[in-house]
């Protein structure tokens, strides 16, 4: 009895000292190169998770309102369309979150994004394939096939529409197909 009171504290209380925080990037239509401003670098490309130890992000901690300035970031898109975030704050509750660059619909070329969009999805899609093959090779090599299959990857792809909503915004709809 004890001993299962003893393992649910514990458990209780690692889960509760989470030592990092995260922040997950998405951008639509999604693709878009995720930009540090301060050094310029291109980090990744959304959907992208950026993840700091605790410590390290309490240093961005501002007491006048309570969150965290995590700095500057830019969402480019390959038809050279941009949008901008200058010092993203990060407030609680958290230690995990998220934030959505919107594609200016001003800039013409968002059939090239979302053309973009599908074809980075259909790489990582057939990346998860290869991933999955090789898995299946390594399984039958050292004949462990009997009850340990891998879970194949889903079949699907992203449709995305743009409606324009004003003149400088629109909305992309984004339907999974699978």
């Amino acid at each position: 009895m004890y001993r299962c009171i003893t393992v649910l504290v514990l458990i209780i209380f690692l889960g509760a000292c989470s030592t990092t925080a995260s922040l997950t990037f998405y951008s639509n239509p999604p693709g878009a190169s995720i930009v540090e401003l301060s050094s310029n670098k291109i980090i990744g490309k959304a959907p992208l998770k950026v993840e700091w130890d605790l410590d390290v992000l309490k240093r961005a901690f501002s007491v006048s309102d309570k969150c965290y300035h995590v700095g500057n970031y830019e969402a480019r898109w390959v038809s050279g369309a941009w949008r901008r975030v200058n010092d993203l704050r990060l407030c609680p509750p958290g230690p995990h979150w998220h934030y959505t660059f919107l594609r200016p619909s001003s800039v013409p070329g968002v059939e090239i994004d979302l053309q973009a969009a599908r074809l980075d999805q259909e790489r990582r899609y057939y990346q998860e394939m290869q991933e999955y093959n090789k898995m299946l090779q390594y399984m039958m090599l050292f004949g462990a096939m009997q009850s340990l299959t891998p879970k194949r990857p889903q079949t699907s792809f992203t449709d995305c529409t743009v409606s324009p909503l004003f003149s400088d915004s629109a909305s992309v709809n984004c339907t999974t197909v699978k």
